[in-house]
């Protein structure tokens, strides 16, 4: 009963999450730096990483700009791409996160060693409610809203999110932010 009444609870966070997200007009804005934030959220995954026994490792360029953008919402992308890469990979396994300047863009790369994405289910992974494997997103306490919530805010910071669909073990998701204000 716990573990439904979690997962519950899970669903319906993630729905306001998604909804907030989907319904902001305005954007609040400020500087953020990409680095700054991943490494600020990397402690909350200590625990998890520790038990699963994944290793996380990051990798920033010296020269990454700021971006314009809400700050809690840009944490909340990289929480759960982070998230993400750990419950899904296999024990022994390792997440990298890059971040560096390309252009006139900020590219964050979060690539893990894990059970990766079938070549067929690649194109739903950002649609809501949509899980790979069922059974080990339920165990896992997965919602099937991560990913769209993730895709929302990168659009709403004039972002895009792309997932290397060349890899057969593993998965990569790079997102792009512009480095100047959105207008």
């Amino acid at each position: 009963i716990e573990r439904h009444t979690n997962r519950m609870i899970a669903i319906v966070e993630d729905l306001l999450t998604l909804t907030e997200v989907e319904s902001t007009a305005v954007l609040s804005s400020s500087p953020i730096s990409l680095p700054d934030v991943i490494d600020a959220i990397l402690p909350m995954f200590t625990k998890l990483a520790t038990k699963a026994e994944v290793t996380i490792s990051t990798n920033f360029a010296d020269d990454v700009p700021k971006i314009q953008g809400d700050p809690s919402l840009i944490e909340i992308a990289m929480a759960n791409l982070i998230d993400n890469a750990v419950k899904y990979n296999k024990k022994g396994g390792r997440v990298l996160i890059e971040c560096y300047r390309e252009g006139d863009d900020v590219a964050v790369v979060v690539e893990d060693s894990g059970i990766g994405i079938p070549f067929a289910e690649r194109e739903k992974v950002f649609e809501r409610f949509y899980t790979v494997d069922k059974a080990h997103s339920h165990k896992l306490g997965g919602t099937g809203l991560g990913l769209s919530i993730v895709k929302n805010i990168v659009c709403l910071h004039g972002g895009q999110i792309h997932l290397d669909c060349q890899r057969i073990e593993g998965c990569r998701f790079k997102m792009v932010f512009p480095i100047k204000p959105l207008s």
